[in-house]
């Protein structure tokens, strides 16, 4: 298999392609398949210390390697967990048919909650670090257009900014508009001319940006269009962004606004993007950048290594560093699912659980969840470059 299908099979897996799982292991058993647990469920697990530090040889620069694992749990759940640092579970939410996870800034500041969308359903559920979970009745949409088809399964796309109740919204990969959350109206702002990939929202929620199909058809090249609240378009940049797949499959690309200025886009597939990474695109200069997805520690591989089997393609595994200039934690994940937790002082290699690794939360723990195995899920953002 060349490289570029195999892009595009690990592109079936996630669409979060920068910050999504793509490793692979050697030897590794395939997930099981859950089944659906729905409802709302609360606990609070009592937490182990943390392990002590294995002390080093006389004359060693680096302890040996210690590898735990945390007791398999019932394969039965489907939802989101929140755990701690020791694998233990602090609380859960059990939702069945979820396709998609997209982090969401619900003002100015730079603390983010988790949109969950299930699959045909046009209304994700706002999931909160401190478990509350907030819906709002299904906007009254004006001058509806034909919606293009897409390879995910929802009508609906929502920005990454939510602020004073106002959100930007693009329906059937093709129409803008700005939601009121409270009053249900949703002002049509602008209808793309092919279909919409992404979407996302600037810090002050002033401004959309668009990743919109570079070709008439379905194609691995996106054009970048950004648009004030009037639908008035102020910047473009043709082929600002690419991802490596198969033409007539649409899926999400996943962006952000880095700040007033720049805008993160996902940028792979072709040689000169080596193993992928995002190009930022300022739009007061229209000076493009790219920048390399970083790569995991070469001694914190060795220890994944050790611990969790060989990995074929170490390039794209899936991996957090603990929020912080200097992370001492790094949660890691490989294609079958295993979801370990590493410790770069001790060395010690803490196997948690199967599932997808979502975000580290503000106070140190890690959301992951287990969805079906026969969703294509997706986490919808690049907050790790």
């Amino acid at each position: 298999m060349n490289r570029s299908m195999r892009l595009f099979s690990l592109l079936l897996v996630t669409v979060a392609a920068l910050s999504g799982c793509t490793s692979q292991q050697e030897d590794s058993p395939a997930p099981s398949s859950p089944s659906a647990a729905p409802g709302y469920t609360g606990t609070v697990a009592t937490s182990s210390p943390e392990p002590a530090a294995s002390p080093s040889a006389a004359g060693s620069t680096e302890a040996p390697a210690m590898a735990t694992s945390v007791p398999d749990r019932a394969d039965s759940f489907l939802g989101v967990r929140l755990i701690d640092k020791q694998g233990e579970v602090v609380r859960e939410w059990a939702a069945a048919a979820i396709n998609l996870f997209q982090p969401v800034r619900t003002g100015q500041n730079e603390e983010q909650e988790l949109f969950i969308y299930r699959i045909g359903s046009e209304q994700p559920e706002l999931l909160a670090e401190d478990g509350s979970i907030t819906s709002w009745p299904a906007p009254q949409w004006s001058d509806d257009e034909p919606p293009y088809g897409n390879d995910y399964g929802n009508d609906i796309l929502y920005a990454d900014r939510l602020l004073n109740d106002e959100i930007f919204a693009v329906k059937g990969n093709r129409t803008l508009y700005l939601v009121n959350i409270i009053t249900g109206e949703a002002k049509k702002l602008y209808s793309a001319k092919r279909p919409v990939y992404g979407l996302t929202a600037s810090p002050d929620n002033s401004q959309a940006a668009l990743l919109v199909a570079s070709e008439p058809y379905i194609g691995p090249d996106a054009d970048l269009i950004v648009l004030n609240r009037k639908g008035e378009e102020i910047f473009s940049k043709p082929k600002a962004s690419v991802q490596s797949h198969s033409d007539g499959f649409l899926f999400i690309y996943p962006m952000a606004w880095k700040d007033s200025v720049t805008l993160a886009v996902p940028a792979s597939g072709y040689e000169l993007y080596g193993n992928g990474g995002v190009n930022l695109v300022h739009i007061d200069t229209g000076v493009t950048e790219f920048r390399e997805k970083p790569s995991l520690p070469a001694d914190l591989l060795r220890l994944f290594e050790e611990s969790a089997g060989k990995v074929k393609f170490p390039e794209e595994l899936h991996f957090l560093p603990e929020p912080g200039d200097q992370p001492v934690y790094y949660a890691v994940q490989g294609m079958n699912s295993d979801i370990w937790l590493l410790n770069q002082k001790t060395r010690q290699a803490v196997k948690l659980e199967k599932g997808r690794l979502l975000k580290w939360t503000t106070d140190g723990n890690l959301l992951v969840s287990a969805t079906s195995r026969e969703l294509l899920e997706a986490y919808l953002g690049i907050e790790s470059l």
